[in-house]
């Protein structure tokens, strides 16, 4: 979340060409996703947010270079469309000098995937720190281990799904953009049992994200499934799948205890089997969801990456 203090970062950026990224820019950023792992690279995860961390961008030596404004800091996304990052050097020295001239300590670029780490760690002329933030790091799975209930390991998301499955008052359905007010629905019920000032505090408002998905919301691209209890609406997901095999998953709310899991379940079960892997983000260190992300399923962690950048006097 920005805030005051990272307020006058922004109006500079934004004195230098930068524009505030708003739903009209989703189809440009999915120009510049390339062959992305990472659910922050996503166009839909990027326009949907931007409003939390007064996110903006511009075209810089035809890289999309997206700016963020955290309370910890300020920090850079690069993306190109062929994904690839290459002779970087002299886009590096143009963002550092602009960081600099912000008023920032130097240069931080952000969501990087760790393959991409050896072009950004060979730039000339720096003293270049890399690591990972465990809290922005992605959780993955596979279809099968998701549908896996065999074993110990599984014993409580079996018992949670035989519970649900013996429920006849619950039914599924495809979301479509005539239907998305349901999801509406589910978030309000949801609100109202969250503490509003400290909900926002963590991530930002997921209903205010959800207000720019239903401006996207395109059935080519995005696709969803909602679910009722006796015809009332307890939860909705929403994702995407790319050519790469891999599914992003941008939203996944309930309002019944322990039914995630079943949620889940149902999901792939319905849509994702032949998905590659399907990547439900971060846990924002949020104490809640990484036990409920660490104990779904077998899984994988995609670290997300960052480097920063301080000019060594050998350029």
């Amino acid at each position: 979340m920005s805030n005051v203090k990272t307020r006058s970062s922004a109006d500079f950026f934004c004195l230098q060409g930068f524009k505030p990224i708003e739903s009209g820019d989703f189809n440009l950023f999915r120009e510049y996703e390339g062959p992305a792992r990472l659910i922050e690279l996503t166009a839909t995860l990027s326009v949907n947010w931007a409003f939390a961390s007064s996110g903006c961008y511009k075209i810089v030596m035809d890289y999309l270079c997206s700016v963020w404004f955290f309370e910890n800091g300020t920090c850079f996304c690069i993306q190109n469309k062929r994904g690839k990052y290459h002779s970087l050097k002299e886009l590096v020295d143009f963002l550092y000098d602009l960081s600099v001239r912000a008023g920032l300590t130097g240069l931080k670029i952000n969501f990087l995937d760790e393959v991409l780490l050896p072009d950004f760690t060979s730039v000339e002329g720096y003293d270049i720190h890399a690591a990972y933030d465990e809290n922005l790091s992605e959780y993955v799975y596979r279809p099968a281990n998701l549908l896996d209930l065999e074993g110990k390991n599984n014993q409580n998301k079996r018992t949670c799904i035989n519970k649900f499955s013996k429920i006849d008052n619950l039914s599924f359905a495809e979301l479509t953009p005539e239907n998305f007010k349901y999801c509406f629905a589910v978030e309000e019920r949801w609100c109202e049992t969250q503490d509003c000032p400290a909900c926002e505090a963590s991530c930002g408002c997921a209903k205010k994200s959800l207000e720019t998905m239903e401006v996207i919301f395109n059935p080519i691209i995005h696709h969803g499934m909602l679910a009722f209890m006796d015809n009332l609406p307890v939860a909705y997901g929403i994702w995407e799948k790319k050519e790469n095999g891999i599914v992003f998953l941008y939203f996944a709310k309930s309002i019944l205890d322990n039914f995630a899991i079943y949620f889940y379940y149902i999901l792939v079960k319905k849509y994702l089997r032949d998905a590659e892997y399907i990547n439900v983000g971060a846990d924002m260190g949020i104490a809640g969801l990484r036990h409920f992300k660490g104990h779904l399923s077998e899984h994988e962690v995609w670290k997300n990456y960052f480097c920063t950048y301080q000019r060594n006097g050998k350029l």
